[in-house]
């Protein structure tokens, strides 16, 4: 695999931080800016560490092969516009209120759709899974929601950004398995509880044998994003193309432990 320079903008963003940390666990050079530096030395020493890929910050001297944006205020695309890398991807997520007239050509917009990760804050996760957690009353609605896991997100934006193709204009990443909202809920309430159970020592077998109600389960592809551009992308770049590895189940049990934690 051959050694990439990828420029971070918005790197002290949870997503934006991961995906510093995933590209150099891979041995890349990544560039961020210099009031980010820091904190991330500081952050991933661990990696560092170990690793062979390093981190620096954006100079002239500096020349990337991808800039990856992760959209925070209007000067997240004037990063991207005044970048000379080959790739150039804004990321920002489906569900906040951002709006962005007239991208350039030349930059993929890449929007991320129902992710799951267990620090991220209400502007890049829509899951309500804190309020379900503290018994607080809501309202489901019928929505739909095509979870992915933090994990699946970032290691596409890494292969995306060693592509040595012309990414879409637009790109959408979601999951491909489609789970109404109430059903979404019934799922992460039974993990919730056999967590809880667990810590107190009362697991029993009840806990172990949930059923997924597969009425509430949709194939939902009228309603889901269109994933080819990902998908095409993905495969073309050398991958198998879109096949998140992270189920919902699993993701939600790394939501809960990491909050557990934190308590």
């Amino acid at each position: 695999m051959r050694t990439l320079q990828v420029a971070i903008y918005g790197a002290s963003t949870p997503l934006g931080s991961d995906t510093v940390s995933r590209l150099v666990q891979q041995g890349h050079v990544v560039g961020v800016v210099e009031e980010e530096l820091v904190a991330l030395q500081d952050a991933l020493n661990d990696v560092l560490t170990h690793c062979t890929g390093k981190l620096l910050i954006i100079d002239q001297e500096f020349v990337p092969n991808a800039s990856i944006s992760f959209f925070m205020t209007p000067s997240s695309l004037e990063y991207l516009i005044d970048s000379n890398a080959g790739t150039k991807m804004l990321v920002s997520p489906a569900h906040a209120e951002i709006y962005v007239q007239d991208i350039p050509e030349g930059i993929s917009e890449i929007i991320i759709h129902d992710m799951i990760h267990p620090r991220i804050d209400t502007n890049w996760s829509p899951a309500p899974f804190s309020a379900w957690m503290a018994d607080e009353e809501d309202l489901l609605d019928d929505r739909i929601c095509h979870w992915v896991s933090w994990r699946d997100v970032v290691e596409a934006l890494c292969i995306l950004a060693g592509a040595r193709i012309e990414l879409p204009r637009v790109i959408d990443i979601c999951g491909r398995r489609s789970i109404s909202l109430n059903a979404s809920k019934k799922e992460f309430m039974r993990l919730l509880n056999r967590s809880k159970s667990a810590l107190s020592s009362a697991l029993g077998v009840e806990h172990l044998t949930g059923e997924t109600e597969d009425e509430q389960i949709h194939s939902g592809r009228d309603e889901r994003p269109d994933l080819k551009p990902l998908h095409n992308s993905l495969a073309s770049a050398g991958k198998e193309g879109w096949h998140p590895l992270m189920g919902v189940e699993v993701s939600m049990l790394e939501w809960l432990a990491f909050n557990f934690q934190s308590e």
